[in-house]
């Protein structure tokens, strides 16, 4: 499951540096896109080395960001 949210995410970078290029749209959504990608390779890590304590919370901080940045 970490391998198809981290490749979620590094799609949704990869698209939001496309739709920037120069003269595009706004890099905002690459500074957006950038946290996430962070937080999903440490989540991914944690996970695998099971260390609960820090896994959900960092889980439930994605979840949060992601609801926030879609309004």
């Amino acid at each position: 499951m970490a391998g198809a949210v981290v490749l979620a995410v590094l799609l949704n970078l990869l698209a939001a540096v496309l739709a920037w290029r120069p003269g595009g749209s706004s890099p905002r959504l690459i500074f957006r896109s950038l946290p996430m990608l962070v937080f999903a390779l440490v989540q991914s890590a944690l996970g695998y080395a099971h260390v609960r304590e820090l896994h959900v919370p960092i889980g439930v901080l994605m979840f949060a960001a992601c609801r926030m940045s879609a309004n």
